[in-house]
């Protein structure tokens, strides 16, 4: 972490020194590159281990049905569609479109099998930005189904179903930005209907 520390801090000095590029900050940060890489296999496993360390719930059996684990997301992921569009939740509720048809993928692999590489790398860097990192996967999911309303309220259960597990192109950014708005909307209601009650 020092390394890239001192590599941003050279980057820093190189773009601000009086519009000129200091020679020694240069090869400092190439210097600091070069070292970057020597530890890019153990930084990466430490990356995964982390993440894994706080997705692990979803891959044990017995907590499937808990609390926190997968079973407890793909409902979470369907009482927020049904809280965010009623309509389309009923339609695949009448289709017996279940979760675990599509959610289980989607949630356990957290969209990996669904886009093209960039766009997983976009979604990823959004989600681990995030605080609430797989809190707002379950709003990506929530949002994905909502951009497809239209092709699932007129479907039948196979073309729903193969609709969700062969997930149409859609702009990734459009994705995030019905997310973000759901999570939005979601808490202010949360909040509102909290105030409410007491």
């Amino acid at each position: 972490m020092r390394l890239l520390a001192l590599c941003i801090m050279s980057l820093h000095l190189i773009l601000t020194h009086s519009g000129r590029v200091c020679s020694l900050c240069f090869w400092f940060c190439l210097l600091a590159l070069f070292l970057l890489a020597e530890y890019a296999e153990p930084d990466t496993f430490f990356c995964f281990t982390s993440m894994m360390a706080e997705i692990r719930d979803n891959f044990i059996k017995t907590l499937d049905d808990s609390a926190c684990g997968i079973g407890a997301m793909m409902v979470n992921l369907m009482s927020m569609l049904k809280e965010a569009d009623n309509e389309l939740w009923t339609s695949l509720e009448n289709q017996q479109l279940k979760p675990q048809f599509f959610g289980f993928r989607w949630l356990t692999l957290l969209l990996s099998q669904e886009f093209c590489l960039p766009d997983i790398i976009r979604l990823w860097d959004s989600l681990l930005a995030d605080e609430q990192r797989f809190a707002f996967l379950i709003h990506v999911c929530c949002a994905m189904l909502i951009m497809i309303r239209e092709q699932l309220l007129e479907g039948d259960f196979a073309t729903s179903l193969k609709l969700l597990q062969h997930y149409p192109p859609v702009d990734m950014h459009q994705i995030l930005e019905k997310a973000v708005e759901l999570r939005e909307v979601l808490t202010v209601g949360a909040d509102v209907k909290h105030v409410s009650e007491q």
